[in-house]
């Protein structure tokens, strides 16, 4: 396996409405073979492959911090060799996203989103697909080093390369993958209460 990543980011305090703001940079090459007695059965190969994002901590409101990004990620997936199990793809995802936390007395409140855009390209099929996410918070920190709070959230998650695309035996991890390019998005929906105590020795959580 070959590998080579490079990152970067630059990170500027500012005055006014923008706290803080950040932009980051990744570029990264990558190429493995896998060997069946001795011999190279298949090569993948990640080219194209970079990735930037960027972030704004705002000062919209006294006691609100908020925080606000988009990203932006491309790479293609070369295949090649007689146990190949993925076909050659080309991906791309952006996503947009945002948290926020407002503190009034003991009180806390927390809200976060985020909306992510992926499309996937092979040469016989294409899939192109949303997916969105919200978090809800609100919890009350005790007189006595305790809080209690409830949180509430609902994601949605899309599917990956493999879970569409594998069609054959990956001989190197000795199993049998099938994908299938109908899938569709998966949801989860998350409840919890809480109440978690800080004490001299230590603490406790119950939820």
């Amino acid at each position: 396996m070959e590998r080579e990543i490079f990152r970067g980011r630059y990170t500027r305090n500012m005055n006014g409405l923008v706290d803080r703001f950040s932009i980051g940079f990744s570029s990264t090459d990558y190429e493995h073979n896998e060997l069946e007695e001795g011999a190279i059965a298949s090569t993948f190969k990640v080219t194209d492959a970079y990735a930037t994002e960027i972030e704004a901590s705002l000062n919209a409101y006294e006691n609100l911090d908020t925080v606000i990004g988009v990203s932006y990620a491309n790479e293609t997936l070369e295949t090649s060799g007689e146990e190949v199990f993925l076909p050659e793809t080309e991906t791309s995802k952006q996503a947009i996203f945002t948290f926020n936390n407002y503190e009034i007395s003991n009180w806390v409140f927390e809200f976060s989103a985020r909306h992510d855009e992926v499309e996937y390209e092979t040469a016989t099929h294409s899939y192109d697909d949303s997916a969105s996410s919200l978090a809800l918070g609100v919890a009350y920190k005790t007189p006595y080093n305790g809080i209690i709070g409830a949180t509430s959230a609902t994601t949605e998650r899309l599917p990956s390369v493999n879970e569409l695309y594998s069609d054959g035996v990956h001989f190197a991890a000795q199993r049998n993958e099938i994908g299938d390019n109908t899938l569709s998005k998966e949801s989860s929906d998350m409840a919890e209460i809480y109440f978690r105590q800080k004490l001299p020795f230590g603490g406790f959580s119950i939820s």
